[in-house]
C-alpha cells in the first residue's frame, strides 16, 4: 500500500539516528585500546594515573624536608619571609609590657559548653602521688545504741535482735594533708625540663569522696592476715556505691565532689550511733587521751573513788534539801488579812469528862507576821551553802586530777564531749592536718585486729585527655585517684565478754590454821555500763559471781518505737525539734488540793535548783522518783583458784605483793599479781564505768549502796521576838 504524504526521510529518521550512535560508540571504545593514555597534572607536570600517587608523596617529602630544615630561602624572598614573620608576631603581640599572671591559667578555652573546647599546644604533666594518712589510732568502744537508730533496717541488720543493743566497734582516726596534695600537684617536677605543673583551676574541685579502711586479723599463731575491706557504717551517708558505678562524664564527677563538699563532715567523719544509756562514742584520739590518763591516775584510784565518794554524797544532800526547799513554797510573808491554812487541831485539855478547857491556843492571825516555815527556809539555805562549799572543794581537787565533774557541777559540760564537728575547717587544699576516721562494726569480742585508712579523692585529670599528651591521656579515664595507705595502726583489742581481776589474796599459814585465799573483782557489760561484783575464793573454787544491774527495759514498755525521742548527732538528751513534743500528762484525779493558797506567790521552777540531765540519763525520760527492777546474771571464768604465793614488789612500791595460781580451761596454770592488777588501766576503766552505771537514772532520794546518806535535820521554828512561843493546850476541866 503506497504511503500518502509521507517522505523517505520521514520513514527512516529513526534508523539513521540509531547507526550514527552505535558508530561514536564505536570509536569511544577503540580509543580506549588504541589512543594517548590519561594523564593528570602534578606540580605543572602530566602524569599518567598509574604514577600520579607516587610523585604526590615524592613532592610532599620534599616539601616536608624543607619544613624540617627551618631555613629561610636566599635571595629576595627569604627577605620577604623574615618581614613577614617579624611583623606577624608584632601584630599579635601586646601594644604595652604586660605582667605575667602569678598562676598560669591553663591552655584550654571553653566556648559555650563544658564539652567543647580549643586545645592548644600541651606538654607532658607530672603523674599524682597522693601522700598517705598518717598517725593512724585505732581504739575499740562498746555503747549501748539508742532504740531510734534501730528503725533503720541497715543498723539493725548489725545490732543485737532485742534490746539491750549493746554494741561493740572500732574506729580508727588518721590525719591527711590536703596542703602537700596542692604542694606537690602544681610544683614542677623538672624546674626548665619539658613538664609543667599541673594547672591551678584544675584543682578547684578536688575533694575527699570516701575514707576506705583495711583489716588484718591476729591469728592464734601469731602472724597477721585474713585482710578485709571494711564496708561504710550501715545507715549513714557514704558515696562509695555511686564511686563504684561508672561515671558518665566530668559533669557528673563535679556534681559527687560538690556534694561532698557540702557534706564533709559526714563523708570524713561519719557519725557513729547515737548511744542512749551509759558509755558514751569518743573520736579515737580523745579516747586514747582519756585511757592514758586512766592509767596514770591507776596508782591514785583509791583516793579518785573516795573523792568522788565524798562528792556525791555532797551533791545527794544538795538535792535532798533543794526537795525541801521546792516543797516549802516560796518565801517572803503572808499578806494582811490573810488566814493561814489551818493546822491540825491540838490535842483537848485534860482528861476530864466536860468539854475541853479553853487553854488551847488559837492559831495566830496577827497581819504581817512572819511565815513559820521561814526560819525552817533560812536554816535550810545555810545548810545548803555549807554543803555547796564542801563539794566546791572536792570537785577542784577532782578537777586537778584530770576527772569528769560534769554530774557534780550543773552546766558543766563534760571534757570528754566530741568537739570536731564545731570547729572550723578550712578548705581540703589549705588544710594541712584533715581528720578522717572510719567504722568497723564486723568486729568480735576478744578479737585483735590491726588497720590501715587511705582516702578516695577526684581525679583532677578527669576529662582533660584533650588537652593531655597521648601518652597521658590514660591518666585521665579514672575518675578517682587513691592516697597511699597509712602505716598499720597499733593492734586494737576488742574488750572481752568479761574480765577478772585479783585485787587481793594472802598466803596459807600452818601456823593459825588458815588456807589460801583470793578476791576478785568480775565485770561484764550490760545496759551500756560495765557491772561489777565481787567474790572471794578459797581453793578449789571457780572464778565466778553474780552481778545485778538495774532492768531499763521497762523504760521503753508501753511506749511504741515512734515515741521514743529521735537522738541528735553530737547533742545527747537532746529532742529533735522538728519531732512533735511528748504528750501532756493525764490530769489528776487525787482529790487534794495542789494549787497555791489564794494570794500566795508561785513557787520557782525547779528547773532553777535541778542539775542538768546526767550523761547517763536517756533522752527525753524523766526519772525521778522512779525505783527500777534489778535483773541479775552470772559471770563465769573458766579459771579455778589453786594458790597464794609471795611476790616481789612493783617497782617504786615497798609493799610486797602476792601472786596468785589458776587453773584455766586447758589445765594450764595462769599467774596473776594483785599489784599488777590494781594499778591496771584497764581496771580504772572498768570501775570508773561500774560507778558511773550506779547512778544512771538513780532517783534524787537514792541511796547510795556503799555510802549511807547524812541525814538533814530537820529545824525547830524560831521563837518570836519578845520570847514569846507558842501557846500550848491548857488543862481541861474537870468533871461536874
Amino acid at each position: 500500500m503506497k504511503l500518502k504524504g509521507i517522505s523517505w526521510f520521514e520513514q527512516h529518521l529513526e534508523k539513521v539516528f540509531a547507526c550514527l550512535f552505535f558508530a561514536a560508540l564505536l570509536v569511544v571504545l577503540a580509543l580506549q585500546f588504541v589512543g594517548k593514555e590519561s594523564t593528570v597534572k602534578v606540580d605543572k607536570a602530566d602524569v599518567s594515573l598509574n604514577t600520579a600517587w607516587e610523585s604526590v608523596a615524592s613532592k610532599a617529602r620534599q616539601t616536608s624536608q624543607k619544613l624540617a630544615a627551618n631555613t629561610a630561602p636566599e635571595g629576595d624572598t627569604g627577605a620577604a619571609t623574615r618581614q613577614i614573620v617579624e611583623f606577624s608576631e608584632r601584630f599579635k603581640g601586646p601594644v604595652s609590657p604586660a605582667r605575667e599572671l602569678a598562676v598560669a591559667i591553663g591552655e584550654t578555652s571553653s566556648v559555650g559548653m563544658p564539652s567543647v573546647r580549643i586545645a592548644t599546644p600541651v606538654a607532658p604533666l607530672p603523674e599524682i602521688r597522693i601522700p598517705p594518712t598518717t598517725d593512724p589510732v585505732a581504739v575499740s568502744h562498746l555503747t549501748l545504741v539508742h532504740p531510734a537508730e534501730a528503725e533503720v533496717p541497715e543498723v539493725a541488720a548489725v545490732l543485737p535482735a532485742a534490746m539491750p543493743y549493746d554494741k561493740a566497734g572500732v574506729t580508727v582516726e588518721a590525719e591527711f594533708s590536703g596542703e602537700q596534695v596542692r604542694r606537690i600537684m602544681t610544683t614542677d617536677p623538672d624546674g626548665q625540663g619539658p613538664i609543667r605543673p599541673m594547672p591551678g583551676h584544675w584543682l578547684e574541685n578536688v575533694q575527699i569522696l570516701d575514707v576506705e579502711m583495711l583489716r588484718e586479723e591476729l591469728r592464734p599463731d601469731g602472724t597477721w592476715g585474713n585482710a578485709t575491706l571494711i564496708v561504710p557504717l550501715p545507715g549513714r551517708m557514704s558515696l562509695r556505691e555511686e564511686l563504684g558505678k561508672p561515671i558518665p562524664g566530668a559533669a557528673h564527677m563535679k556534681d559527687l565532689a560538690r556534694l561532698a563538699t557540702d557534706a564533709a563532715d559526714l563523708v570524713r567523719r561519719p557519725t557513729y550511733y547515737q548511744s542512749w544509756l551509759g558509755e558514751k562514742w569518743l573520736p579515737p584520739s580523745e579516747r586514747r587521751d582519756n585511757d592514758r590518763r586512766l592509767a596514770e591516775l591507776a596508782g591514785l584510784g583509791d583516793d579518785v573513788r573516795r573523792l568522788r565518794d565524798t562528792a556525791q554524797r555532797l551533791s545527794d544532800n544538795i538535792r535532798n534539801i533543794d526537795d525541801q526547799l521546792s516543797r516549802l513554797g516560796p518565801g517572803g510573808t503572808q499578806p494582811p488579812g490573810e488566814r493561814p491554812r489551818p493546822s491540825p487541831p491540838p490535842n483537848p485539855g485534860g482528861g476530864g469528862k466536860s468539854a475541853p478547857g479553853p487553854g488551847g491556843a488559837p492559831p495566830r492571825t496577827d497581819p504581817g507576821r512572819p511565815d513559820p516555815s521561814e526560819a525552817r527556809r533560812r536554816q535550810l539555805e545555810q545548810q545548803r551553802d555549807r554543803l555547796q562549799r564542801d563539794l566546791d572543794v572536792v570537785v577542784s581537787r577532782l578537777r586537778a586530777m584530770n576527772q569528769d565533774v560534769s554530774m557534780f557541777v550543773a552546766g558543766e559540760a563534760a571534757p570528754d564531749a566530741p568537739t570536731v564537728a564545731a570547729t572550723f575547717e578550712p578548705p581540703l587544699l589549705e588544710n594541712p592536718s584533715v581528720k578522717v576516721w572510719a567504722h568497723d562494726v564486723s568486729v568480735e569480742r576478744g578479737k585483735t585486729y590491726r588497720y590501715q585508712l587511705r582516702v578516695v579523692l577526684n581525679n583532677p585529670m578527669f576529662g582533660q585527655g584533650n588537652v593531655m599528651v597521648p601518652e597521658q591521656q590514660q591518666w585521665a579515664s579514672a575518675p578517682v585517684v587513691r592516697s597511699e595507705p597509712s602505716a598499720w595502726s597499733e593492734p586494737v583489742k576488742v574488750d572481752d565478754e568479761s574480765y577478772f581481776f585479783m585485787v587481793g589474796a594472802s598466803a596459807a599459814d600452818a601456823r593459825v590454821n588458815r588456807l589460801a585465799s583470793a578476791r576478785a573483782e568480775l565485770f561484764v557489760f550490760k545496759w551500756g555500763r560495765w557491772r561489777k561484783a565481787d567474790t572471794s575464793l578459797e581453793p578449789g573454787d571457780r572464778l565466778e559471781a553474780t552481778v545485778k544491774y538495774p532492768d531499763f527495759s521497762v523504760l521503753l514498755a508501753g511506749g511504741a518505737p515512734g515515741d521514743w525521742p529521735v537522738p541528735i548527732a553530737g547533742q545527747p538528751g537532746r529532742r529533735d525539734p522538728t519531732q512533735p513534743p511528748p504528750p501532756s500528762p493525764p490530769p489528776s484525779t487525787s482529790p487534794t488540793d495542789t494549787r497555791m493558797p489564794p494570794g500566795s506567790l508561785p513557787a520557782q521552777p525547779d528547773r532553777d535548783r535541778r542539775e542538768p540531765v546526767r550523761p547517763g540519763q536517756p533522752d527525753g525520760v524523766d526519772v525521778r522518783g522512779q525505783k527500777l527492777p534489778t535483773l541479775s546474771a552470772d559471770i563465769k571464768i573458766d579459771a579455778i583458784f589453786l594458790n597464794v604465793g609471795a611476790a616481789p614488789a612493783m617497782p617504786g612500791s615497798t609493799a610486797a605483793g602476792a601472786i596468785v595460781f589458776l587453773r584455766d580451761a586447758m589445765g594450764r596454770v595462769i599467774t596473776r599479781t594483785t599489784a599488777a592488777d590494781q594499778s591496771s588501766g584497764l581496771l580504772a576503766r572498768l570501775r570508773r564505768s561500774a560507778e558511773d552505771g550506779e547512778s544512771d537514772l538513780r532517783p534524787a532520794d537514792a541511796q547510795r549502796p556503799d555510802e549511807p546518806r547524812q541525814p538533814v535535820r530537820p529545824v525547830r521554828p524560831e521563837p518570836e521576838p519578845g520570847g514569846k512561843s507558842p501557846g500550848g493546850g491548857g488543862g481541861g476541866g474537870g468533871g461536874a
